[in-house]
């Protein structure tokens, strides 16, 4: 499957139709049918993928959710994160209960 890199562009950003509009690089810009409009990251983590939100369009320019996604992504996977250490040890546990074969 051919990456996607960076296709939205600011001034597109508010006449968008509802759905999950993608930047590339896991970043995408969520419009729900009542017009909110939201920036997520979505990555893959122990087979599973993941959403983070990163904040509504109004408080978060595409340049600066550019800058987030990349963070959050470079974060995600690392234990010691806030959010991840719970999904690490069952992670753990997961696989320390599968036998080899």
């Amino acid at each position: 499957m051919p990456r996607v890199s960076q296709v939205l562009k600011p001034g597109e950003l508010k006449s968008l139709a509802e759905g999950e509009h993608c930047d590339g690089g896991g970043l995408y810009l969520r419009v729900t049918g009542m017009g909110g409009r939201s920036w997520i990251v979505k990555y893959q983590w122990a087979k599973r993928q993941e959403k983070i939100g990163i904040g509504s369009l109004a408080d978060v320019s595409l340049s600066e959710a550019r800058k987030k996604a990349q963070n959050r992504r470079a974060t995600a996977s690392i234990p010691s994160s806030s959010g991840n250490r719970s999904r690490h040890r069952r992670a753990r546990r997961r696989c320390s209960r599968i036998s080899p074969a």
